[in-house]
């Protein structure tokens, strides 16, 4: 949610009343559930590690759901953790994507901050009638582990993409993001507002899928940005059904956004609203050079964060304006209005904090943010401003973005595209280097293309690319190919 603030300094009373409304109108689970809610509060604590077993109602000792579980080798005693809930493909059970799930968080760090459960089907693959104990094993989960219900999300690939995005997408109050994988029949939920209200995406399939078309993501992307929902589409050429489950940066890449994102409508805990309240109502501003300060708004995230964070953006101390810019590299806070502070903070008279800026900027621009990948660009461009050394970390961050749009999905990061092609001419001969790198396994001679030629030599090839990204958006938005 976006928080207009102004003079973020300027106003607390207003901020703390904002904060309070939320707080009372943002709980989400309103609605009579449709499921046999069980009473979990006198199972066991939920183990630590690796661990697998059967649920069973604590009544009527039924079956809910055979499981594997993933969680900190120490748990938290405050429910800070995030859940994965990951969904296993046709004919496969309760292993295989929930340990692909685990591995990611590895990969980034982040394993000791997420719980990640898989469930096994009633039958061969998942289908409507597994809604309810579905929703019954999430319930058991957060009631044994210390779940923060503002970090929940799903993953899954193939009959798990499908149940992926039509499990979040029926329980919009439970989830935060999905990641369906070579998914068919993605339920796209209703929602007022879905950019700063509902759930997020991270798509992902295979163009040579022959088990799954790529057609039913490529319409699920196009009918979520349609109504306004924010998504990531990795589309993998030459891929087929799960070839990609190899790629280590897409899978890590997948990892850190789900750390990035908070739920949109649960409701902080009244502890933490009266955290947020008194970091707020201090005029000192002191709070914001502690790293213990900073490391409560990143836990927090999200527009409730912003609230806070944003009070740091025109701080007289350096140490708070810094920690501001590295927070927006770890977590979304507040779409739009978070970029468009580390555009400003990005001609900070620091140098530490402008690199943390366009570090963070880095971030937006790598998930389709396309006012990031600008903000970038004119940095890198400019010549009569900038200095080299911010010049080179944009581009090092427009060149870092670009590896998993080169996968194939070339529609959603035009601005990215744009830029490259136009420091593919820049006067620093580095900054050519750095982005002609991603691009140059692309395509084989790289259309001759060579950054340490001089300018004359390079306006062909760089018409070349103009020409071959041009082609491939044409392509990816279902227009014909030029000949």
């Amino acid at each position: 949610m976006v928080c207009m603030l102004g003079e973020p300094m300027r106003l607390p009373i207003l901020l703390i009343a904002l904060l309070v409304a939320l707080s009372a109108s943002l709980t989400a689970g309103d609605a009579k559930p449709t499921y046999e809610v069980i009473d979990w509060s006198k199972s066991p604590a939920g183990a630590p590690g690796d661990s697998k077993g059967e649920l069973k109602h604590p009544i009527k000792n039924s079956l809910v759901m055979r499981y594997r579980v993933f969680a900190p080798t120490k748990l938290p005693e405050k429910k800070t953790l995030g859940l994965i809930v990951a969904f296993h493909g046709l004919n496969s059970d309760e292993n295989n994507l929930t340990t692909y799930a685990h591995i990611a968080t590895q990969e980034d760090g982040l394993d000791q901050d997420y719980v990640v459960a898989g469930g096994k089907s009633m039958g061969n693959g998942w289908a409507d009638g597994d809604d309810g104990a579905l929703m019954q094993f999430v319930d058991w989960l957060k009631t044994v582990y210390p779940i923060d219900q503002r970090r929940v999300f799903a993953w899954g690939h193939s009959n798990g993409g499908h149940m992926t995005a039509w499990f979040a997408g029926s329980h919009p109050d439970v989830f935060a993001g999905a990641a369906p994988m070579s998914g068919y029949g993605l339920l796209i939920p209703g929602g007022k507002d879905p950019a700063t209200s509902m759930l997020e995406y991270y798509i992902i399939h295979g163009d040579a899928d022959p088990t799954c078309s790529v057609n039913a993501s490529r319409e699920f992307r196009r009918s979520l940005m349609g109504q306004g929902f924010r998504c990531v589409y990795r589309e993998i050429h030459d891929a087929d059904h799960g070839s990609f489950f190899p790629n280590v940066p897409l899978r890590r890449d997948v990892a850190m956004w789900i750390d990035a994102l908070r739920h949109k409508q649960v409701a902080l805990p009244d502890q933490d609203v009266k955290w947020l309240k008194q970091v707020i109502a201090d005029k000192t501003g002191a709070a914001f050079s502690k790293p213990e300060t900073w490391n409560e708004i990143v836990r927090i995230g999200g527009a409730y964060g912003w609230m806070a964070a944003s009070h740091a953006v025109k701080a007289k101390e350096t140490p708070a304006r810094l920690a501001l810019a590295k927070a927006c590299s770890r977590v979304f806070f507040a779409g739009e209005e978070t970029v468009a502070a580390l555009a400003k903070l990005a001609d900070d008279e620091d140098g530490e904090v402008r690199a943390a800026a366009i570090a963070a900027l880095g971030m937006h621009a790598n998930w389709h943010t396309q006012s990031a990948q600008i903000a970038l660009a004119k940095i890198a461009l400019n010549a009569k401003k900038k200095s080299k050394e911010d010049r080179l970390a944009a581009a090092g961050a427009l060149a870092a973005a670009l590896p998993l749009p080169m996968l194939g999905n070339y529609c959603d990061d035009a601005a990215l595209f744009e830029a490259t092609i136009a420091l593919f001419d820049s006067d620093i001969a580095e900054i050519r280097g750095l982005l002609f790198a991603p691009l140059k396994p692309v395509v084989v001679g790289g259309f001759g293309y060579d950054p340490a030629a001089e300018a004359p030599a390079r306006k062909s090839p760089i018409a070349a690319w103009k020409t071959w990204f041009d082609e491939r958006v044409a392509v990816a938005n279902g227009k014909a190919a030029k000949k």
